[in-house]
């Protein structure tokens, strides 16, 4: 008999084409969640490296001051005169290598009119904020880019925003003049972050510092009026000067307010009611100072407080629509040459109409300069206020006459001034 045998193997099964997607999905998903982490710790690395070197740079530009009368270098030749070569000025978050012709950090100084601008030659003692003030940065790298800071009278501070590169994970590392250093995000390198570094003691034509606040405040209470006129006051900017009516000017200082009635223009000595708040580099009275183009103001309600005080109609120019050209001719009284600083403030009372307070031209002794400083009032709130701020160069026996134009859009809106007292 034959015997019929049968193979009794075990069948082999391979993956079936949806157990392989599977597969391929999970897989994917945690690429997706994985490399990204991988990406940011790769970064946080380099960003950390990118530290220390500015660390190292930071402190060899500090022990340059103290060996040359405690004044930092000039801005094209920052490099040389620290010594610095090798990899402490290459950025391995850069995509260009650094080197010595071509760091990848940028020094926080200018030059304008033959002049330095920001920390170039200013001293150390001259910094009031020294934690504040930024000296080094993460630098926009070019072929066109140096590594310090190109600017006109119209855009130091904008320019000092586009000079820095925010490439470590959507922020920047910045040395500051105290010797720290700090990773930055890209929301907060605004102008403001740049203020605390302006030379102010070498000015010689006037400069547009841009917007002083990252953007509008409420102007509305007596705490609204604290904060933001304490930003101004960081810089000394502390006496505000409005319109009472048609001929009246209202000056209120930190510690003192005063209304003058305009006698052909000029300023009196002697305030109508109140104290004299005038700032105190003004010389008032037959041959000083003077403002065309002053109308007054509508009022608003409510109106701006400043420095938790309330403003009692306080523009230089208000209305529910409309343009207007001021100009205020400042007569200095100093002793010899400084550096002032002043605002245009914009304020709105509600949310159809756009306010612009713009000082457009500055004119110094016979020489003019446009600065465009513009405090552009474009919010969807109410009650809102926005500033820009101007450098004046201040010298006895030299004239400065400034034209501040207002433009309001539909709605009731307006703006003043401020300076140093």
């Amino acid at each position: 008999m034959a015997i019929n045998r049968r193979h009794h193997g075990r069948r082999h099964h391979g993956f079936t084409l949806i157990e392989l997607l599977f597969v391929i999905a999970i897989i994917a998903i945690l690429a997706a969640i994985l490399f990204p982490v991988f990406g940011r710790a790769r970064e946080k690395a380099r960003q950390t490296q990118c530290l220390s070197n500015l660390k190292q740079i930071a402190t060899a530009l500090l022990m340059y001051a103290q060996d040359h009368q405690e004044k930092f270098p000039p801005a094209a030749t920052w490099v040389v005169a620290t010594a610095q070569t090798g990899k402490v000025l290459d950025c391995p978050s850069s995509s260009i290598v650094g080197k010595a012709s071509a760091p990848d950090y940028v020094y926080i100084a200018g030059e304008l009119g033959g002049h330095g601008t920001f920390l170039a030659g200013l001293g150390l003692g001259d910094i009031t904020a020294p934690a504040e003030a930024p000296m080094l940065a993460d630098g926009v790298r070019t072929a066109s880019d140096t590594p310090f800071i190109r600017h006109d009278a119209t855009d130091m501070l904008e320019k000092a925003v586009k000079t820095v590169d925010a490439r470590h994970n959507k922020g920047a590392n910045v040395a500051f003049v105290d010797g720290h250093v700090a990773y930055i995000q890209a929301a907060h390198l605004t102008s403001t972050l740049f203020l605390p570094s302006v030379n102010a003691m070498n000015v010689a034509v006037p400069i547009s510092l841009g917007p002083l606040f990252d953007g509008p405040m409420s102007c509305a209470s007596e705490a609204a009026g604290v904060a933001y006129s304490s930003l101004l006051a960081r810089y000394n900017i502390t006496t505000a000067m409005g319109g009472q009516d048609a001929t009246t000017v209202y000056f209120m200082g930190a510690e003192t307010s005063g209304r003058f009635t305009l006698s052909d223009i000029t300023f009196p000595v002697m305030p109508t009611s109140g104290g004299v708040a005038y700032p105190s580099w003004w010389k008032v009275g037959t041959g000083g100072s003077s403002i065309v183009g002053y109308t007054g103001t509508l009022g608003f309600s409510p109106t701006p407080f400043w420095q938790g005080s309330n403003m009692a109609n306080p523009s230089i120019y208000g209305a529910y629509s409309g343009t207007k050209t001021i100009t205020l001719t400042i007569v200095p009284q100093v002793p010899g040459p400084i550096v002032k600083k002043m605002a245009v403030l914009a304020q709105n009372n509600n949310t159809l109409n756009q306010v612009t307070g713009t000082i457009s031209t500055v004119k110094v002794g016979d020489v003019t300069t446009t600065v465009n400083a513009k405090a552009v009032l474009n919010s969807t709130a109410t009650k809102q206020i926005m500033a820009a701020g101007v450098l004046l160069p201040v010298a006895p026996g030299r004239p400065i006459t400034i034209t501040v134009d207002v433009n309001i859009a539909a709605g009731n809106g307006g703006a003043f001034l401020a300076f140093e007292p």
